[in-house]
């Protein structure tokens, strides 16, 4: 029986983001802009002996805003290859 082994890096850690939005109401159009707070995980599963590997990435960020506020939440998935 033979038995492999898989590397896993976890990545997790604080985010600064620029953000631009833009606004429009029956009578008017602005845009919001600032920095607002992130959040960043990340995760990556490769076999040692491949060169090929697999990661995902999932970002949320939480936008204040004076007219509203929101959270955004993107996501990925990729393959890699190591050179």
């Amino acid at each position: 029986m033979m038995i492999r082994r898989v590397e896993f890096t976890l990545e997790v850690g604080p985010s600064l983001d620029v953000f631009a939005v833009p606004l429009c109401a029956d009578t008017w159009c602005q845009r919001e802009h600032g920095l607002a707070p992130g959040v960043h995980l990340g995760a990556m599963l490769s076999p040692p002996e491949s060169r090929l590997g697999a990661r995902c990435t999932v970002h949320t960020t939480y936008i204040p805003g004076i007219a509203w506020s929101g959270i955004s939440i993107s996501a990925a998935v990729e393959g890699v290859y190591r050179f």
